[in-house]
């Protein structure tokens, strides 16, 4: 698995390898279309599904992505937060519990030119943050 944001129309996208050369690969769309989008973080909880954490540009929303099988064929957002000065960098991995746990990095306030903007830890209370 991949997660990447597409060059040409800056879709957040997932790559699933079909085999270990991933000559047999599907990419699927995570989000629309956004040169806003940082790029996308993943990993996989225990049970091998995807956990991809992007944002969702139209609500303005930090988003859990999390797949309903090893493909990810199937999928659910969750939403995680809000976001005011502009999406920012992120970085996802699991508890030893099969939580997520998420760390977002906000840049500052366009007005505010030296704001390094600010840094939280997000930990879902549920495994896949109560994604089915």
């Amino acid at each position: 698995m991949v997660a990447y944001r597409d060059l040409l129309d800056g879709t957040v996208r997932l790559l699933s390898c079909g085999d270990l050369t991933c000559k047999e690969r599907e990419s699927y769309a995570l989000t629309g279309q956004g040169w806003a989008h940082p790029w996308p973080t993943l990993t996989v909880d225990r049970t091998g599904r995807p956990l991809v954490v992007t944002y969702d540009l139209t609500a303005r929303q930090l988003v859990l992505v999390a797949c309903k099988d090893t493909g990810c064929e199937r999928r659910t957002n969750v939403p995680l937060d809000r976001w005011d000065a502009g999406p920012g960098n992120t970085a996802v991995t699991v508890d030893r519990d099969n939580r997520p746990v998420v760390l977002r990095i906000d840049i500052g306030a366009a007005d505010e030119l030296f704001d390094r903007g600010h840094s939280d830890v997000l930990t879902c209370d549920r495994v896949r943050c109560g994604a089915p």
